[in-house]
């Protein structure tokens, strides 16, 4: 199941919630139909990556913290998120300081 999450005009690609440690460690790899990935954590990686990703830290309350371009093979720590958001870095980045929304409804 997936959801998006706002904030003002800016919506991600649709987001999976990875929960388990192997859809963590796999990360986006399986995923790459231009979807984000949504894990509980202050660190991801690009192994095994083609392309470049996006990196979002959020804290507890969804607001980003950092965003960081990660490129191929790199690993990336975000020392005061809780959550980290991966996606394509076709896409663009939420704004630093906003609180990301997950959209109901109609969006």
């Amino acid at each position: 199941m997936t959801t998006r999450l706002r904030v003002g005009l800016w919506v991600s690609p649709p987001v999976i919630l990875a929960v388990g440690f192997i859809e963590r460690l796999r990360g986006l790899r399986p995923h790459s139909d231009g979807r984000a990935l949504l894990l509980r954590g202050r660190s991801v990686h690009s192994i095994g990556m083609k392309e470049s990703l996006w990196v979002v830290g959020l804290d507890r309350e969804g607001v980003a913290i950092e965003t960081r371009l990660l490129r191929p093979g790199r690993f990336r720590r975000i020392r005061r998120a809780i959550w980290m958001l991966e996606f394509s870095a076709a896409e663009p980045p939420p704004p630093i300081g906003s609180t990301l929304r997950r959209v109901t409804g109609n969006g």
